[in-house]
């Protein structure tokens, strides 16, 4: 389905698998009962439409620490989405509501926000109204907090495509530091995905709650990679014999090709996991042996970029 909207597609070369494609006529409710994509008649693709995937975290083999690619009825924790154009807002609100995402991720950087303030979905203070053809949806801005490489912010969506939902409370994560064409600095990157963990830990343990939503207007696969990180260190903390990180790209790639699309971010990764090393290893995190094993991807790395 998604060749026949490149115009709403974040790149031309990657448009979304239809077998993970999150459809606006499916609310995460229903699609918890039947983890597939059902896609409508021909003459509803343009209403149902948005360039947006579930992805499932993978598993890991408990003897060798090889990831272990999941199935398709898996459920997916997060939600990757192109950031919404001026055109297409109303829609990227609506499925915030419809997948009952409490937790939003931004990976951009300060110039882009300075840059492109038309973009934003989100009002600096009280209320806006974004408003297309096919909809429109109200953002009221409840609270800020920022820090030094991100910003959260706390808002409340309403959707007139919504009406069975009066509202729908969000907190958003602004992570500002990431350069275009560049990979951010390490030790902020890593502050974030801590920070990422802590706040996902304190949402109410609910069936209802719906996958985390990242996005980001690079094309430069930053979601996959930021995805990554947050399963490798959670890997690290809990089973640290042997680290996958090759096995854990390719996982992510079953749901969406762009999700790391280059070597130097499989390297920045690898990096990643030793930074975490130096960082926690005279902490408790550790609840078995000092790590082993890294996995490298060896021969294979040379056909990385045509996976």
């Amino acid at each position: 389905m998604g060749e026949l909207f490149a115009e709403q597609n974040r790149s031309s070369t990657h448009p979304p698998y239809d077998q993970s494609l999150v459809l606006l006529d499916r609310a995460w409710p229903q699609y918890k009962e039947n983890l597939r994509t059902v896609l409508p008649s021909v003459s509803d693709y343009g209403k149902v439409y948005i360039d947006a995937s579930y992805v499932a975290m993978c598993t890991y083999n408990c003897e060798n620490g090889t990831a272990v690619i999941p199935n398709y009825d898996t459920l997916p924790s997060f939600i990757v989405t192109t950031s919404p154009s001026v055109n297409n807002q109303p829609k990227f609100l609506t499925m915030v509501i419809q997948q009952c995402s409490s937790l939003v991720v931004v990976l951009g950087s300060r110039s882009a926000l300075l840059n492109y303030p038309d973009e934003n979905y989100w009002p600096e203070e009280k209320l806006d109204v974004f408003v297309t053809d096919e909809g429109s949806c109200e953002v009221m801005f409840m609270q800020v907090n920022n820090m030094p490489y991100w910003i959260s912010r706390f808002l409340t969506i309403t959707s007139s495509r919504c009406k069975h939902v009066p509202a729908w409370d969000v907190n958003q994560l602004h992570f500002i530091a990431w350069p275009v064409r560049r990979p951010p600095r390490m030790a902020a990157f890593y502050e974030f995905v801590q920070f990422y963990l802590k706040i996902f830990s304190e949402l109410p343990a609910n069936k209802k709650m719906g996958p985390t939503i990242i996005h980001s207007s690079a094309e430069d696969g930053r979601e996959g990679t930021f995805i990554c990180a947050i399963l490798l260190l959670q890997q690290l903390r809990s089973h640290s014999d042997v680290i996958d990180v090759f096995g854990t790209v390719l996982a992510l790639r079953k749901y969406r090709s762009d999700l790391v699309i280059s070597k130097e971010q499989l390297g920045f990764l690898y990096s990643f996991v030793g930074y975490c090393i130096t960082r926690e290893n005279s902490t408790d995190y550790w609840q078995t042996e000092p790590i082993k094993s890294i996995k490298t991807p060896g021969a294979v790395t040379n056909g990385y970029c045509n996976m």
